[in-house]
């Protein structure tokens, strides 16, 4: 039988009782005793002093801490932690205690390493487990020096610079910042990783900056499964960059696995609570960073890359989930970009392909952030009224109903059809208008000297407006709910094809139906108090001036609108339901918007409509 003899060192103990390598020692600094027998070799002959244990340790050695508060600072690495690696075990983060540095730094070195602590200077592999490691608010603290520190289930109090000069690793640890300051600075480690902790902050959390190595190496943040509570609404994103002194190399963040944030506010160029600049891209934006989320790159040389698959598919992409923790369907972040509510969808006219095919282009842009986005969408069969969808100025705020010679309104009255169309052709955008200009129709009732001939020929030609079997328009004919239902679909982006009966009076298999669905999703129209639409009924001027005003995205009201000039009327006052709608319909003016309602600016000479139709017709007629 062979057998294999170990080195008897193994097994031997120095002259102070400690075992060699890889062995267990016992510190306890309120029963210990230094110069028992065997001391150090169980919690009943422990030592008393961690100096003491840490000379006497070989490297590989744990050293167990009991219920007390220890130090090295200000003892000299030689002869105790230089070049060996070393793990510290305490009896849980309430109970054991270490702190970094001195407990009060010393104010004249403040903003200078002359604060950090050297006990592991030359040192190779540290490891804190189960235990607080106290540090102060103040700049340049940590252990310096240390090849590598590794923390595992601890917690981490104050502010700290230095962990390890190759590497440094969190794991399940909890960081307390300082109020309204960072928990820790990227300063001298190349690689510094985060891997299921919790960050308790007020204002900070994690400055991404390095003086150690910068414009040497590439360096690596890894953060993984982390939560962050913030108390105070921070500017300030999780993970704060400048890259602005890394030379050609680059910072290479790795954000993975499940991540929640509260009280960060999102970083204007990124649009991201997990990693951005704080306001101050100009001078810590240089293009020197990676940032990884999951698989995929999101942000390279200096901007968004590959957004679209965030922004479409929602939080979850490459097995990451981010979620900034707040209540609220619209609340949630994306792994980058855009910031919910503020993303503003806008799309070119459908212009047909010479292969037959009709193609668009879709802008998405963040009002937050500024990030922008194109695609080209293509369909093979777009019908012309949905080809009217993005053909009204929703810009400009002109006017577009005339009051009557007597000085009235009259918001009860009733409108045409040739006055409906009439409006809806003025409002057409410039472009819009030029592409579909036409002046020419089939309809036995609508000559090409009437006033709305051309008004009514352009939107037949776009698919918008229709007329009867018997192969009249009847232009002076009242228009009715349905009508003038079907009309403002085809000018907005409501889909008309489900149908749905949400009021007693229409009929799923009515042709108004689709329309009426439409209108009522997407908030366009609505019923009456006793659940009917009237669909046949004679819609007012008032009536369509409200629906108009929703279709071109105008929000008028009333404690908003008080500027000099502006157009009264005798029979529409605010005590009336249709007082915000008339006045927007009747008054050219400028604006702000705001979520909810948009304030007048200054009142805009009104148009003469006439006289710009006798331009577009010259215009359009050569």
């Amino acid at each position: 039988m062979a057998v294999t003899l170990l080195p008897t060192a193994v097994f031997a103990e120095d002259a102070t009782g400690t075992s060699s390598a890889g062995g267990t020692i016992y510190v306890d600094a309120v029963n210990g005793n230094d110069s028992n027998e065997n001391v150090g070799q169980s919690w009943e002959t422990a030592y008393q002093t961690l100096k003491t244990a840490v000379t006497a340790a070989k490297s590989g050695d744990t050293i167990m801490l009991s219920a007390a508060k220890y130090t090295l600072y200000g003892i000299p690495s030689t002869n105790t932690t230089k070049g060996k690696d070393l793990t510290f075990v305490g009896q849980g983060a309430d109970k054991t205690g270490w702190n970094i540095g001195a407990e009060v730094p010393d104010p004249a070195n403040f903003g200078t390493e002359y604060n950090g602590d050297y006990s592991f200077d030359g040192a190779k592999t540290i490891t804190f487990k189960d235990m607080t490691l106290q540090s102060a608010d103040a700049n340049y603290l940590g252990f310096i020096r240390a090849d590598q520190t590794v923390v595992e289930d601890c917690t981490i109090n104050g502010k700290t610079f230095y962990w390890g000069y190759t590497s440094a690793s969190f794991k399940n640890t909890t960081f307390n910042c300082p109020s309204g300051d960072y928990a820790i600075w990227t300063y001298s480690s190349p690689t510094m990783t985060f891997d299921t902790c919790t960050f308790n902050s007020s204002g900070k959390v994690i400055n991404v900056y390095t003086d150690f190595g910068a414009g040497k190496q590439d360096i690596m943040v890894n953060f993984k499964n982390c939560t962050v509570n913030n108390t105070v609404e921070s500017l300030k994103p999780v993970l704060n960059i400048n890259d602005s002194n890394m030379g050609k190399f680059k910072y290479i963040l790795n954000i993975s696995g499940n991540t929640t944030v509260t009280g960060v506010d999102v970083d204007k160029d990124t649009c991201s609570r997990l990693f951005g600049f704080g306001g101050k891209a100009a001078s810590n934006n240089k293009g020197k960073t990676v940032v990884n989320f999951g698989d995929t790159t999101v942000w390279e040389d200096g901007k968004m890359v590959d957004a679209k698959a965030y922004h479409t598919d929602g939080v979850t992409v490459d097995g990451v989930t981010y979620d900034n923790g707040v209540a609220g369907a619209n609340d949630s972040l994306y792994a980058e970009g855009y910031k919910d509510n503020e993303v503003k969808t806008t799309t070119t006219d459908w212009a047909e392909q010479e292969d037959g095919s009709y193609t668009r282009t879709v802008t998405r842009k963040c009002n937050y952030c500024g990030y922008e986005e194109e695609t080209t969408e293509i369909d093979w069969n777009v019908p012309k009224s949905i080809i009217a969808a993005a053909c009204l100025n929703t810009k400009d705020h002109y006017s577009y109903l005339i009051g009557y010679s007597d000085g009235t309104v009259r918001p009860n009255g009733r409108i045409t059809r040739a006055e409906v169309a009439t409006i809806f052709f003025r409002l057409l955008t410039d472009d819009a208008r030029q592409r579909n200009w036409s002046s020419e129709n089939n309809f036995s009732d609508v000559s090409a000297d009437k006033w709305y001939n051309n008004a009514v020929s352009t939107l037949c030609h776009m698919g918008v407006l229709g007329g009867y079997s018997d192969g009249t328009f009847r232009p002076n004919a009242p228009i009715t709910r349905a009508e003038f239902a079907k009309i403002a679909v085809s000018f907005s982006q409501a889909n008309g094809s489900a149908v749905y009966s949400y009021f007693t009076d229409v009929k799923t298999t009515d042709w108004f139906a689709p329309y009426v669905t439409a209108a009522k999703d997407s908030s366009l129209i609505e019923g009456y108090s006793d659940g009917s639409f009237k669909p046949e009924n004679r819609i007012t001027r008032a009536e369509a001036c409200a629906i108009v005003n929703r279709v071109l995205g105008r929000k008028p009201s009333k404690n908003h609108m008080k500027i000099s000039g502006r157009i009264d009327w005798p029979d529409c006052t605010t005590a009336d339901w249709f007082y915000e709608a008339i006045m927007e319909a009747t008054n050219s003016h400028t604006y702000q918007m705001g979520k909810r309602v948009e304030t007048w600016s200054d009142k805009l000479p009104q148009r003469d409509w006439a006289a710009l139709e006798k331009i577009w017709s010259r215009a359009n007629s050569r």
